[in-house]
């Protein structure tokens, strides 16, 4: 039973740190440097915020016939919501990794009940 025990401790440390490189490789470094987890609401409020801009200088520039604001607005509207995208899939891909762990773990700890 002891040798069983050990084994299973041994796995689950293997696939703890496999997913721990894993991990690593979807963190995000914030601006002071820190490391967390990809997360979507703020990449979802700075694209809603680029394209309310962008599509504000589009409504300025048609309203006050002023073709630079006309200019500006197309690559911020493709800017802000490349970005959200960017992010979003960074945050689903990131997501689906994590369900796979916790799968290939849980299969790993049922497997020796």
């Amino acid at each position: 039973m002891m040798n069983v025990d050990t084994k299973l401790i041994a796995d689950l440390k293997q696939l703890d740190d496999e997913w721990e490189v894993e991990r690593k490789a979807y963190m995000i470094e914030g601006q002071n440097g820190s490391r967390h987890e990809p997360r979507g609401e703020i990449a979802w409020l700075a694209s809603g915020i680029g394209t309310t801009l962008a599509v504000s200088l589009l409504t300025y520039g048609l309203f006050f016939e002023k073709s630079i604001f006309l200019l500006a607005s197309i690559p911020l509207f493709f800017i802000a919501n490349g970005y959200g995208l960017f992010v979003h899939q960074r945050v689903r891909r990131y997501a689906l990794a994590l369900e796979r762990y916790e799968e290939r773990r849980q299969k790993r700890m049922d497997a020796d009940l």
